[in-house]
Order: C-alpha cells, then structure tokens, then sequence
C-alpha cells in the first residue's frame, strides 16, 4: 500500500502523481486528493493503481449516483460534482493547447451544458453470457440473457459484460428496456440501440435496434429529419447535437459550404438553408448514401471518399467562404490540414471529440494565418471525462 497525491487529471480521465519520481495513473481520483493506492501494474516509465482508500477528498467529490461506478466502462467521473466536472474537462482542453504550444491568446472557453443524466440515446450493448458460461467471444446466448457493457479494461474487448438493469445516464425509452429486459431475442454477441423522443425505427417505435429490418432510424433536429443507418455513427446526446449543429451554422455566410468527415450530413443540413451549395466528403459510402437521401432536392454534391483523396481532386481548386469538419479522433488528416492552409477558406469551425488533436492541428492553423476566435466545450458526455470542441477559425481572406 502507498500514499499518493493527485496532481491533476490528463487525457482519459485518469488523475497523475507520483511515487519515487515515476508518475502513477490513478483512475476515479480528483486533482488535489491524498490516496491510499495499490500498483496494479508496473512498467519502466510509469505505473498503474487502483484506490484502496481516500485520505482527503477533494471538495468536489461526490457519492456517485450509479452502483456499477467503477465496474462497468461507461461512466468515470461520477465521483465529481457538476461543476467540477466542467472544470475538469475545461482544464483538459486548454492545458491540451498549452502542451502543442498554441501561440496566440487562448479565448475563454464556454461550456455548453445539457441534461447530466437521461442524455444518452444511443448505446452499443453486450450480450451477457448465461450463468457458467463465458462472457468474451461469439457463441450463442439465451434469450433472457441480460445486456450489459464492456468494464474498464485494456484492451476492452476483453473485459467482461458487465450486467445492466439500469443506467441512469441512457434516455427513458432504453432505462425501461434494461429494467424490463425486454431486447430482442438476438443470437449475436452485441446490439446496437438508439431512442429517444425525437428518434423513430422504421416500422415507428420510438427505439431502433441493430436487428431491425431494414435498421433505418430516423431524427427529429431543430426542424430537420435525419435518416441513417443505426448502426453507423451518430452523436448519442441529441439536444446537445442540435445546439451543436445550431452553433455551426450560426453566423455562417452564405456562397460555398464544405463539410469535411460529413457522415449523414447533420451540419450540411442546417448549413443549406443559407448556402447557396454545399459539398459534403465523407469516407463511408453507407454514411454518404444517407447524406445524399438526407439533402435530396437541395443543392449540393457528396465526396464518398477520404479527406485525403478529396484534398487531390479537382473539387478542391474552388474557392469555399465556409467550412466544417468534425473529423474522428485522429484528427484532420494531413493531406486535409495542409489544404485548409493553403487555401484558407474565410471561416472553418472544427468539431473535435480529441482535444490533443484539436490543439495539434490549431498550430498549424495557426502558423498559416488563421486566428483561433472563439472555443466551445460541448457536455456531450456528462458522467465521463469526454467532451466535445467547437473551434471557429478565421482569415482575412
């Protein structure tokens, strides 16, 4: 047993300190707290621990709501009220441009904030397997099995199915499906699920399961329908996603728009109505099927390639007045950054899920002229260490 103390929290939600000068990652612990640790795991760097006790809490430590915390691998902060939850995560992004070396004057960071329980419409859940049986890998499962979600672990396909009968982060319509386990009798290993007041399947339930037939769920955004496939991406905190969407498109000029890593064309869709084109790219061709149904009748065209491809087309010589990106966690490709560079549109505004990314690409963006004039933290995950970005960048172009 050793006595640690929490120095600050980085990327992924773990907190740092220090036992004989090598730095320890202690999950579920707040900045400031005095802990009694044991190693989990040492390497020649670094080293793991888990909490055995707490010596002096933090002020902003809380009981957490959900009796699975700590054992199923969705929630990580709800030891941490609101407000420090928003603190924490405000302090991740901006240490994340300090780190790059950000030049300019970072603006304050506004928090955007929604519902921080009830939020989540979208889960991909496991099937539980049946007493006596294991847990990882295909095989069949009984019917009344429950569904459950991957614990904490590295790597995580590997953890076990941690059973749920309830989870106080997911909308109403899928709480009532885990108390009443009443999912489908599916013989596959994972099932994708997406509800919600505004959210229909196909057939006009109020829930889509991976299994439906055809699996088409359809949106209700800020006045705006979205279809998609339901087991392809899409934000799962839907109220924040209109905000979301809304603040893009706010201010946005009209001509040209692009939207680069576009999906099923969410920010195309409310960035039409003021622009006299958009031009969507996005890899996935399921994901730029739907983007075509979606703004079908509207003026635009869809890329359905990578960022990277699209960067050497022809398409790429016009002149954009706007553009988004909301890239995956890797960040703007290299190929796309140097475009962004090149041709400087006049206003980009990237949505980011990885603050390092952001931070990285931000220099880049920076050193060709852009300046960094406003940044948001959207909630999108309340309970976890994750939080989106909202960067808007400008030129004189």
């Amino acid at each position: 047993m050793e006595t640690i103390v929490a120095e600050k929290m980085v990327a992924g939600g773990d907190c740092i300190g220090r036992l004989g000068g090598k730095i320890v990652f202690v999950p579920y612990a707040l900045p400031g707290e005095t802990l009694a640790v044991e190693i989990t795991e040492e390497r020649k760097d670094f080293a793991r621990a888990r909490i055995s006790g707490i010596v002096a809490p933090s002020p902003g430590r809380v009981s957490p709501r959900c009796p699975l915390f700590g054992r199923c691998g969705g929630c990580n902060l709800q030891m941490a009220e609101r407000a420090e939850q928003i603190r924490l995560k405000t302090d991740l992004l901006r240490a994340a441009f300090a780190r790059a070396g950000f030049s300019q004057p970072l603006p304050d960071i506004a928090p955007v904030e929604g519902s921080p329980w009830e939020y989540r419409s979208r889960f991909q859940f496991h099937r539980a397997a049946a007493a006596g049986k294991r847990s990882v890998g295909l095989m069949p499962f009984d019917d009344n099995a429950q569904v459950g979600r991957r614990g904490r672990g590295v790597p995580k396909r590997f953890s076990p199915v941690v059973p749920l009968d309830d989870c106080p982060v997911a909308v109403p319509h899928i709480r009532s499906l885990l108390r009443q386990r009443a999912f489908p009798p599916l013989r596959q290993e994972r099932v994708c699920v997406f509800a919600g007041d505004s959210v229909r399947s196909a057939s006009g339930a109020p829930i889509a399961f991976e299994s439906d037939s055809p699996p088409v769920c359809r949106v209700e955004l800020g006045g705006k329908t979205l279809r998609f496939d339901v087991r392809g991406f899409f934000q799962t905190n839907l109220p924040l996603t209109e905000r979301l969407a809304a603040a893009v498109r706010d201010g946005a000029p009209g001509g040209r728009a692009l939207d680069l890593y576009a999906g099923c064309g969410v920010f195309a869709l409310f960035l039409i109505d003021s622009a006299e084109h958009v031009t969507l790219v996005e890899h996935d061709r399921n994901s730029a099927a739907w983007a075509e149904a979606n703004l079908r009748g509207k003026s635009h065209e869809t890329f359905a390639v990578s960022g990277k491809t699209w960067a050497a087309s022809p398409a790429a010589h016009r002149r954009y007045d706007f553009v988004v990106a909301d890239p995956p966690r890797a960040g703007l490709e290299p190929e796309v950054c140097r475009w962004l560079c090149e041709s400087a549109p006049p206003q980009f505004r990237y949505v980011s899920c990885n603050p390092v990314a952001l931070a990285r690409d931000a220099v880049l963006l920076a050193a060709a002229g852009y300046r960094l004039s406003s940044l948001a933290l959207f909630d999108f995950y309340p309970q976890t260490s994750h939080a989106e970005a909202l960067a808007c960048f400008e030129t004189g172009g």
